[in-house]
């Protein structure tokens, strides 16, 4: 793409102004033609040009951008969604993007596409043309389309770009409600008369729909990214997905140029930024987060990445543009806290009265029966202690406590938790197992005290022995299951929900 030469179709393009600039495309001057009612086309342009001209043929609409140009008017609800987005992406507020934007916007003034001109300055020309779904809306047939592509062409300097975005799918325009005509034509026949203009014609759909839709770019496990730039302050998104619920996930940040951080999120946040991350590193240099599978935070699934080009006077880098690759990876545990019992299968230990011992286990997979079993010893007169060891299982709490949400165990004779894929609670990933030192108080055991009631006098240090047996389950029949599970919760909702409105209705009633 280059010079007085690129010609553009694709929805939502305005959001693609920022990855211009990361390429080094200077903006100095930019005009948008068809702006409507709205500065929304160029709430992004404004963080990179200064010198803004917004455009429309209607007289209606040259009153509202005005207006607000004057701040005469509030923001319309629907444009100040858009202002949320862009705020969201660029860690500012919405009134610092309508503030920049409006000192941004220099001129707002009459534009015909079918005029020569354009626009009454004759010899007005700009680095950049956006035009908004108003080419084959002003056109009535080809020669108009030919017509007005030349217009803008001759209003473009050397080297400038035309960034057209239209729908040439319907032969009219819906807008609040209203029909306006639209020239139905072959998408070929627009690039064929930019060409004829003498646009050198790109089409960037694919790349386009990945930026204005995802605004992050898909790394693969394993593999190291090209080399991205991120001007000072600004953050860079990425995302991958975890596949194995048991391993960890790496995430390096390889500097090139600058001084890029690292931040990581998870949903529902997906612009993770410095004061809105889980994970982080700001070291000088190149930055590395691994984020440990056995962590209660950790959820095997998509994470979100954002690198900020920090700049300052007390960086080396001073305030140079940051330059960088990133490369996502998943690993086997560096450090472990304790032994997988998944991989061990059993294990050993001495549990004191009213104390807690932590075990860990973690499952690859929904699709096993999984039981953990507790033994020790209950034949009281070849026991050391009374005690009765209290097994507890969490999904989520690494130090589970007995008055935790958990599945628990305190029975004497049945010595095992069971899980299963149509528990709704059962998931791949880490379980925390929780071993209690469980006794009676001496006052409340008959006398002399039997072993059965365990007399916390007599309860410490018990030998114990924990197990995992596990039996996998068919793909096809786990599939099945986990539909039923889920089509069953689905249900449960919906009951609540009605078990809800029925007690409105009561109410009113």
């Amino acid at each position: 793409m280059s010079s007085r030469d690129a010609y553009h179709t694709e929805k939502f393009g305005p959001a693609f102004l920022d990855e211009y600039q990361r390429e080094n495309i200077r903006i100095e001057r930019l005009l948008e033609i068809g702006s409507g009612p709205s500065p929304s086309g160029v709430i992004s342009a404004g963080k990179h040009c200064k010198n803004i001209t917004l455009s429309d043929y209607s007289t209606g609409n040259l009153l509202h951008l005005m207006n607000w140009h004057e701040s005469k008017v509030d923001l319309h609800p629907n444009v100040l969604k858009m202002f949320h987005d862009v705020s969201r992406l660029e860690n500012k507020s919405v009134q610092e993007l309508d503030c920049r934007t409006r000192k941004s916007v220099q001129k707002i003034i009459f534009a015909d596409l079918l005029y020569t001109e354009v626009i009454p300055e004759n010899d007005a020309k700009f680095d950049f043309i956006l035009v908004n779904f108003a080419f084959l809306n002003a056109c009535m047939n080809v020669e108009d389309l030919e017509k007005a592509m030349k217009n803008v062409y001759n209003k473009l300097v050397k080297g400038g770009y035309l960034f057209l975005q239209e729908n040439n799918k319907h032969s009219e325009l819906l807008v609040d409600g209203k029909a306006y005509h639209n020239l139905m034509v072959d998408g070929k026949l627009i690039e064929e008369a930019a060409a004829k203009a003498g646009f050198t014609v790109s089409n960037i759909t694919e790349e386009l729909r990945n930026i204005v839709f995802s605004q992050h770019v898909t790394l693969t496990l394993g593999k190291e990214s090209r080399s991205y730039k991120t001007k000072c302050d600004d953050y860079k998104y990425f995302k991958v997905g975890t596949n194995n619920p048991c391993k960890d996930l790496k995430v390096f940040v390889k500097q090139e140029k600058g001084e890029p951080n690292l931040y990581i999120s998870k949903e529902p946040e997906k612009y993770p930024t410095i004061s809105k991350m889980v994970w982080s590193s700001y070291e000088q240099g190149n930055d590395t987060v691994i984020i440990k599978s056995w962590e209660p935070s950790y959820k095997h699934g998509q994470y979100y990445i954002g690198v900020h080009a920090y700049c300052g006077s007390d960086v080396p880098t001073g305030n140079r543009t940051a330059e960088f690759t990133v490369t996502a990876s998943e690993q086997d545990h560096v450090i472990e806290p304790m032994p997988d019992l998944w991989v061990k299968r059993e294990d050993n230990g001495i549990i004191d009265k009213k104390k807690y011992k932590y075990h860990r286990m973690c499952v690859p997979s929904e699709c096993f029966d999984i039981n953990v079993t507790i033994s020790h010893c209950t034949e009281g007169r070849h026991c050391t202690s009374y005690g009765y060891p209290e097994l507890l299982v969490s999904k989520n709490n690494p130090e589970v406590k007995v008055k935790d949400e958990a599945w628990k165990l305190a029975e004497g004779k049945t010595r095992s938790v069971r899980l299963r894929p149509n528990d709704v609670n059962m998931d791949a990933g880490h379980y925390y197992i929780g071993i209690y030192g469980w006794c009676t108080e001496d006052e409340l055991c008959p006398q002399p005290p039997k072993p059965n009631c365990g007399p916390c006098s007599k309860a410490g240090n018990v030998s114990y022995t924990i197990k995992v047996a596990r039996s996998s389950i068919s793909k096809k029949k786990c599939e099945k299951i986990l539909k039923e599970r889920k089509n069953s919760s689905n249900v449960s909702e919906i009951s609540a929900v009605f078990i809800l409105l029925g007690l409105i209705a009561k109410m009113i009633v």
